[in-house]
């Protein structure tokens, strides 16, 4: 589906972008950020080529006056009381199988679970909001709800993020962040949140260079059955032309 044939029907006020999880722990730590604390706890190969996109966007979505959020990973941190570990996380002593069990990452109140430094969005926290997600502990892989952003809820009034989005008669989503997986039988957090997004009514866009998979051979297929599934793709630059021409009108 074209980016640009929603353009008759769609007005800057009904846009938002979802930033989903850019935050240290998903980031390998590049350069001056490299064996900082936090980076690489779930490192995506790739990862980084997301932060100048995602800003370009935050930019002139900020000029244009459209909706910014972010979610955040808020694992319980098994280490310090009540020692609650979600399943998450590979059990103490076992290895992740990198589907539905991970290393610990994104733990509430720890540098993990911070936006990377690089974005404007952490620069600045005005530029967003946070809602978050994964703080309900898991009993088993099967009954982790940590994944997509249509249960992430604002941590201080609860609302969930979907509830908001209507409430500021958010219709179009612009989706970005880390990490697809292969928007099929086993989605992460972001192929997750834009098909949950899809099936609550929302109209979504992915943004294609602005997205990565855990697994980078992934990403191809991901984006692919997302496209299937009525999810639009389109690029920095065709979402830009779009916004400015909303701009003009």
């Amino acid at each position: 589906m074209k980016y640009e044939a929603v353009i008759d029907r769609m007005t800057l006020d009904q846009m938002a972008i979802v930033n989903v999880d850019p935050l240290k722990c998903f980031f390998v730590g590049l350069d001056e950020y490299a064996g900082q604390p936090g980076f690489n706890e779930l490192g995506v190969p790739g990862g980084e080529a997301v932060i100048e996109p995602i800003n370009t966007l935050t930019t002139a979505f900020q000029e244009a006056g459209i909706e910014n959020v972010y979610t955040q990973e808020a694992h319980p941190d098994d280490r310090v009381e009540p020692y609650q570990r979600t399943a998450h996380f590979a059990a103490i002593g076992e290895e992740p199988n990198f589907i539905n069990v991970w290393p610990d990452h994104g733990r509430a109140g720890t540098p993990g679970a911070d936006l990377h430094p690089a974005l404007l969005i952490a620069q600045d926290p005005t530029l967003t909001r946070r809602f978050i997600k994964g703080d309900v502990v898991a009993a088993t892989p099967e009954d982790d709800t940590s994944y997509t952003g249509a249960l992430a809820h604002d941590p201080v009034t609860g609302e969930l993020l979907p509830d908001y989005l209507r409430r500021k008669g958010k219709k179009f989503l612009t989706i970005v962040g880390l990490a697809l997986g292969d928007g099929e039988e086993n989605m992460l957090c972001v192929d997750s949140t834009a098909t949950d997004f899809k099936k609550q009514g929302f109209d979504v866009t992915v943004v294609t260079d602005a997205v990565e998979a855990v697994l980078p051979p992934n990403r191809e297929k991901c984006l692919r059955n997302m496209g299937n599934m009525g999810i639009r793709l389109a690029t920095t630059a065709e979402v830009l032309a779009v916004v400015k021409q909303l701009q003009a009108a």
